[in-house]
């Protein structure tokens, strides 16, 4: 059968479509198979990347920081998941960006901790405007940490949320290959970042939580030391008293030119040495006294400028910085002069036989909790303007354990140091509700800055109180109260040269009962507060139902800023802080009878 050339022509075409439709559903076939196993490449990849997504977290997880967790997380993400350029920001609560940790192409870990800067990115801005989780930009403009820019390419950005909020993100970004991001990699970023958001939030929780135990434990560590300090402090100026007062009364009794006045006069000067030093363990303690009146900082600094340069090598150089104009501080003078020398004498030990320089500055500051809760005293001080004194030296500086122990009573690092200077004024500071800046390098040098809370008021001189020129002559009784045998006795011999009449009493019981047998002929009481049985406040009180018009003094070795407020409604008419003198004891009981018409006589 003979077909024409068309219809010949017709099949040869459709062969040809047939193979040619043939040809494409094969190339249709094999793209398929080719997408199917990029597919599984790329899901088999993702899963192998989820695996050391995995790994990672766990490893992050041990870090002991959150600026150790967030150095490891920049390298770890270069390393195993394969960005390039990799960045950790923290939003601070100004809305700035501070920088943790980045790398670099080359893979150079960047320290960027003291960064702070605006936000510039697009897609940052985007995650922290939209509160979304990830913000993928192609081909912008790429900076650096410091906010400079060093090109285009592609940038992913994901937050870090700590489960309310976007507290920072990370941010990846490739300035050498073309083309955007893919969506496996977007995914991949926003897993990672949710991760390191959780620890970080998580370590910042457990770094507070660790320094709250700390701070807590170093207070009740301080405040035992404080109560154990303030302890032996009394109970030595009770020995101190008897000590302190047979002295006294012996070298009264010794003719001008007896050879045995010198020897009992140094007895009296070790006596008064040991004193001070007990002065210095009760302000540690927060129980040394605080006469307190609006002063000037710049002006009471100025003043102790002479006794300074007594306690300086003449190889130091002193730099004084004094602000004009600074708020009034109301704080002891005497006290903050005791400040200011123990800081420059150990500014001086620490510079040594060296050439060195000591800079001594007084200004004026607005203070937050942030800054206060980082200081050595943090009381919870309310935030405000603090008037500061800072002596700092170029000696040879302490390293982080002697910082931390530098306050504690009897730690010294000198061969002859007793421990108690910076002790001391812990607890003078503490005292006026101040603050407590410790700066300090090896070998560089230390920075202590003193903060007391501006009072704003005017100034007012201090009165010196003029010494008692007159023999001072009393009589009647006074009941003098004591459980140390010893003080009784000295006492005793003290009142009755300045003419009373004594009846002791060993307890506050047997103070009730010598009051009421003798009440009628009383001119005075000395009471003592620590006793047996019944204390010197309890004792008081009933003192007082029993006959309210006669005074009483009362008598501690602890000052009287830590007494007085014991005796709430139960007020006393004078206080004596042991150990005294005759002559302290003749000035307390001058200024108590006089306004009473019971001073006795002036000869």
């Amino acid at each position: 059968m003979n077909r024409s050339v068309d219809e010949l022509l017709q099949e040869v075409n459709e062969l040809r479509r047939r193979i040619a439709a043939l040809r494409s559903a094969e190339a249709e076939r094999v793209r398929a198979v080719e997408a199917l196993r990029a597919s599984e490449e790329d899901a088999h990849d993702f899963n192998e990347k989820l695996t050391v997504l995995h790994e990672m977290t766990n490893r992050l997880s041990k870090a002991a920081t959150v600026d150790d967790l967030c150095c490891d997380a920049v390298v770890l993400a270069r390393e195993r998941l394969g960005f390039s350029r990799v960045g950790i920001w923290f939003v601070t609560e100004s809305g700035q960006l501070r920088g943790s940790f980045g790398v670099s192409e080359a893979g150079e870990v960047r320290d960027e901790r003291g960064v702070e800067r605006p936000v510039l990115a697009p897609a940052a801005k985007q995650v922290l405007a939209d509160r979304c989780r990830v913000h993928v930009t192609p081909d912008v403009v790429l900076y650096d940490h410091t906010g400079t820019p060093v090109g285009r390419g592609n940038q992913a950005v994901a937050g870090l949320w700590d489960g309310e909020k976007v507290i920072g993100f990370v941010s990846v970004d490739d300035m050498l290959k073309p083309g955007s991001l893919t969506n496996r990699q977007a995914e991949l970023l926003v897993l990672f970042a949710s991760a390191l958001g959780h620890l970080c939030s998580r370590k910042r929780a457990e770094e507070e939580r660790f320094k709250l135990e700390a701070q807590v434990q170093h207070t009740q560590k301080l405040e035992s030391l404080g109560v154990l300090t303030g302890g032996i402090a009394h109970d030595f100026n009770n020995l101190l008293m008897s000590v302190l007062g047979n002295a006294d009364l012996a070298l009264e009794e010794l003719p001008p030119a007896n050879p045995a006045r010198q020897r009992i006069e140094e007895v009296i000067a070790a006596a008064k040495h040991a004193a001070e030093l007990t002065r210095q363990m009760l302000a540690y303690s927060g129980k040394g006294a605080i006469i307190a009146q609006p002063i000037d900082f710049k002006s009471l600094v100025q003043e102790t400028l002479p006794l300074l340069s007594v306690t300086i090598s003449k190889k130091i150089n002193v730099v004084y910085n004094l602000s004009g104009t600074l708020p009034r501080v109301n704080a002891d003078p005497s006290q903050i002069r005791q400040i200011i020398m123990n800081l420059v004498t150990n500014a001086s030990e620490a510079i040594g036989d060296r050439e060195g320089v000591i800079t001594i500055s007084a200004d004026v500051m607005e203070c937050d909790q942030a800054y206060l809760s980082q200081t050595v005293v943090n009381d919870d001080l309310p935030a405000g303007q603090y008037v500061y004194i800072e002596v700092s030296d170029t000696g040879c500086g302490m390293d982080r354990r002697q910082s931390r122990q530098i306050f504690e009573p009897f730690y010294t690092t000198k061969f002859a140091g007793r421990g108690l200077g910076l002790a001391a004024v812990l607890g003078i500071v503490r005292s006026h509700k101040g603050a407590i800046k410790v700066y300090s390098e090896l070998g560089r040098g230390t920075v202590f800055r003193i903060l007391f809370p501006a009072s704003g008021g005017g100034t007012q001189a201090a009165q010196a109180r003029a010494p008692e020129r007159e023999t001072f002559r009393g009589s009647g009784t006074i009941l003098l109260v004591d459980d140390e045998a010893s003080i009784r006795d000295v006492g005793t011999r003290m009142l009755q040269r300045l003419g009373f009449s004594v009846v002791q009493a060993h307890d506050g019981r047997h103070a009730v009962d010598m009051f009421r047998e003798h009440a009628a002929s009383l001119v005075c009481v000395i009471l003592d507060i620590a006793m047996p049985r019944m204390s010197g406040e309890e004792t008081l009180v009933e003192l007082r139902k029993l006959k309210a018009d006669v005074p009483v003094i009362v008598t501690s070795g602890y000052s009287e800023g830590e007494v007085r407020p014991r005796f709430g409604e139960a007020p006393f008419d004078g206080f004596l802080q042991k150990p005294y003198t005759h002559s302290t004891l003749t000035a307390v009981l001058r200024a108590t009878l006089a306004p009473r018409g019971q001073a006795g006589t002036g000869l």
